[in-house]
């Protein structure tokens, strides 16, 4: 988001600050996605960071 070009990813995502979004992408085109906002109150605890991540990349994996 940093980078020069990426400035969109605010909007595209409605992002107040940086987060982790996962994306569906269809043809090109973001189908659908999801803020993992709470990364950043996890971060202190790298076991509850990860369990974070992962239970909600394998449930949005069953979703789409």
């Amino acid at each position: 988001m940093d980078e020069p070009g990426n400035e969109h990813y605010w909007d595209d995502f409605q992002l107040e600050f940086k987060s982790l979004v996962i994306v569906l992408v269809k043809d090109k085109k973001i189908v659908q996605w999801k803020n993992l906002k709470d990364v950043w109150t996890l971060l202190d605890d790298e076991d509850q960071f990860h369990r974070y991540v992962s239970e909600n990349v394998a449930s949005y994996l069953k979703e789409v």
